[in-house]
């Protein structure tokens, strides 16, 4: 915020003008032109401003910037939160004038402030101007989402490994732990409760919202889920380490896609392995489910992976259901003994609820 000698400064300035309204005047009489005035998107000439973009509903430190103004000119900027556009304000009423932010206008004409206002989901206007009324301009913090942080990491062969972890998207300069779930399958059953907290390995965030660090772990073939986060628990996130060591990638054997409108019981496949070229090759087997974040609709799934030997015995097997929410992607592997003859899979949709969005059900396979 601005310092008290900058307050003093735009007070003054007002004071060499012979202006003695009082503030909430001034800004009324500011607020009073913009009926007169050029909304925003069509101004092409005459001072401008710009600021940054908010995460919604919350009260956000923004940077605010203006070029074109006389230089030295005392300014005031006020948020209108009650306004869907520029037409909608017509006077102080429809703005929020308790407490201005005052900017004193730089030689070249340009300034820099910040502002503290509360963001509402759709966005706010918010004005600019001076006293006089000689100049005033219209600006719009527009809203986006905060990008997710995440983590990634693979290895080239199971067992006990140096595992490099990468994160993306987190905040600067933000302490965290980050530590292995070995008795987790699945990442959205990653908790401080079902993790291995004896193992915890710590890092700083770069200034760039990135980080890399090296912990030891024993990963198993399918993989290990880990998961990081800060002491306060204001980030967090899961990832799994991958088993890669690049002979060969995964196949998609059968895979359905599920469109706005149609119900999710009609998505079903099934795909069944055998035969000696097929099976000696075969390492692993996979569903994966993808809803896309722009769904609205939750997708309920039952799942299911079994190996046979030669005489039919069951060697390895999971299956369960799994309710999938927009934006999240669910997977479930099973490694394939040396003994396997012969294996089913088999994935289908069980929500009889119309579905609204975008998914897919897949079934995969490597060698």
């Amino acid at each position: 915020m601005w310092s008290n000698d900058v307050y003093r400064g735009a007070m003054a300035h007002f004071s060499r003008n012979s202006v003695s309204i009082r503030l909430v005047g001034l800004l009324a009489l500011v607020l009073g032109l913009f009926a007169a005035v050029e909304p925003v998107a069509a101004q092409t000439q005459g001072p401008s401003v710009s600021v940054d973009k908010a995460v919604p509903d919350e009260v956000q430190v923004l940077r605010l910037k203006g070029e074109g103004f006389s230089a030295g000119n005392a300014l005031f900027a006020v948020p209108c939160p009650d306004a869907n556009s520029v037409e909608d304000i017509q006077g102080a009423e429809d703005c929020d004038i308790t407490e201005p932010t005052a900017i004193l206008v730089d030689e070249d004409g340009t300034f820099t402030a910040q502002v503290e206002w509360f963001i509402p989901a759709g966005g706010l206007f918010f004005v600019v101007g001076d006293a006089a009324i000689s100049e005033v301009a219209f600006g719009f913090v527009e809203t986006e989402e905060p990008t997710a942080p995440s983590l990634t990491a693979t290895v080239p062969a199971p067992g006990l490994q140096d595992v490099t972890i990468t994160g993306r998207d987190w905040t600067p300069g933000l302490a965290i732990f980050i530590l292995p779930c070995p008795d987790v399958d699945d990442e959205k059953d990653a908790t401080g409760d079902t993790c291995d907290i004896s193992q915890l390995t710590p890092v700083t965030v770069g200034s760039d919202g990135t980080f890399e660090v090296t912990a030891q772990w024993d990963v198993p073939e399918e993989g290990l889920v880990f998961a990081a986060g800060d002491a306060a628990e204001t980030q967090g996130a899961t990832g799994t380490v991958r088993v890669d060591d690049g002979s060969s990638k995964w196949n998609t054997d059968a895979q359905v896609r599920i469109r706005e409108a149609r119900p999710v019981t009609g998505a079903a496949l099934s795909v069944d392995y055998e035969g000696a070229p097929e099976m000696a090759s075969l390492k692993r087997l996979a569903v994966v489910v993808n809803n896309n974040e722009l769904s609205t609709s939750s997708i309920e799934v039952r799942f299911r992976l079994r190996c046979f030997d030669a005489d039919g015995n069951v060697v390895a097997k999971r299956g369960n259901k799994a309710t999938v929410e927009p934006g999240e992607r669910f997977r479930k592997r099973l490694r394939v003994p040396a003994e396997a003859d012969s294996c089913t899979v088999i994935l289908r949709g069980l929500s009889t609820d119309t579905f609204d969005g975008s998914a897919n059900l897949k079934i995969r396979s490597r060698g």
